[in-house]
Parts: C-alpha cells; structure tokens; sequence
C-alpha cells in the first residue's frame, strides 16, 4: 500500500513487490460545493491518544490568539473524547471549536470542502498515507501533516501541503499561518494540482483495476490458464 512498505520484505528474501495504494471514491458529483470559510480548520481521525488530537487544538489554540475568528471542526468519536472536551472547555475555547461526533463520508467531504485547511498530527506508529489525508486533498484543503511513514508520497512538495514534525510547535504554527494567509490565486493552483494527483493516483477504481492487473501477471508467470 506504500513505497516505504517495501523495506519490510527485504529482510529475509528478496520477492517481487508490487505497490498498490489504498483508493478512496472520487466524491466529486456536487453541483454546487459548499463556500469555503476562510477561517475554518477541520482535522478528522478516531479520537484516541495516539491520533494527537490534543495536539491538534493546542496548534490552533495559538492561532486562535493571533486569529480570533479561527474555529476549528473536530471530526470522529472515541474513548479520548471526553478528556478533549474537557480540555477544550479548560481553556475557555467552546465556543470556537466543535466536536461533530461519528458523521458519514460524504458529510465529512462536503465539511472539507466548506474548510480553509486540514490539521492532521497524529503520532500512530502504524499510519500510513492516511486516507482522510486524501480526501482533505481532493477536497481542496490546505493539508498540515505530521510526519508519518511514507507520507511523502502524498505530500510530495509545498505544493499540495506542509508535512510538520507533530511536536514543532513553531513548524506548525507558521504552516497554518501560511494557510490562512494564502491567496485565492495559489490556492486555486494548488487545489487544482492536489485533487489531480489523488485522482490519477489514489481513485478506488484505479487501485482497484491495478490489483487485478497486478495479480493477472503473476498468474500469468505460473502459467495459470485463469490469468485473461
């Protein structure tokens, strides 16, 4: 599912790898997609510890204080919530963040498309190319990502999003300033750019035709009449 995956099936053989990403389905038939708030920051994630959702609201916490009309969407249910919502209300910022609980794919697509940026820190030592991450770029997000394994092969320039060490406070604070900071003019090229990248590289319908492809060719080596 990763270039960076690779490195585990060297260890004791050396077999033939073939990579095929995880795809998400396009949600691009809208007519009319939501307005873009420019001061609204959405993450989205399972509300557990290692997803570093706290950390997600400490980094916009401060960019609050420099922008009071930031609000931050916080997207997901889990056992962490209730230690984050009382966090929240510990620093007196209830009525700047919301906490949406469990909401369907396609609602949480058309929260992304209505958002300025996606904040995303999570510390799990098992992410990889995470597929929200995805769909914030398809979305039209300006992407914030910790960096996790292989999230450079979504990532792969400044054009398309920042990849932040989760626990630079400094690296994060300035990427989101540079966010809400960006001009219509470049962010239209880099939504443009980001969603054709995730179309030609992470559709479902893509991925899907590449692993029955991929498994055709090694049917084809064993001489399996069923390889066509």
């Amino acid at each position: 599912h990763a270039e960076t995956n690779k490195k585990f099936f060297y260890l004791k053989s050396k077999p033939e790898v073939h990579v095929v990403y995880r795809g998400i389905p396009l949600l691009l038939d809208q007519s009319v997609p939501p307005k873009r708030d420019p001061f609204t920051i959405i993450t989205a994630s399972a509300l557990t510890e290692d997803k570093n959702v706290i950390g997600v609201i400490d980094s916009f916490a401060r960019a609050h204080n420099v922008e009071p009309r930031l609000r931050l969407v916080v997207c997901g249910s889990g056992p962490d919530e209730p230690r984050l919502r009382a966090y929240v209300s510990s620093i007196g910022l209830e009525e700047s963040i919301c906490f949406t609980g469990y909401i369907p794919r396609e609602i949480l697509f058309s929260t992304m498309q209505a958002s300025r940026a996606f904040l995303f820190l999570s510390f799990k030592k098992s992410e990889r190319l995470p597929n929200v991450v995805k769909e914030a770029m398809l979305a039209g997000c300006f992407v914030i990502s910790s960096r996790t394994e292989g999230i450079e092969e979504l990532l792969y320039s400044e054009d398309v999003g920042r990849i932040v060490n989760y626990q630079d406070a400094d690296g994060i604070h300035s990427a989101i300033s540079f966010a809400i900071a960006e001009s219509e003019e470049a962010a239209k090229r880099r939504r443009e750019e980001a969603r054709n990248y995730i179309i030609e590289k992470f559709s479902t319908a893509g991925t899907m035709a590449s692993y029955v492809s991929t498994w055709r060719r090694a049917l084809a080596k064993r001489g399996n009449p069923h390889a066509n």
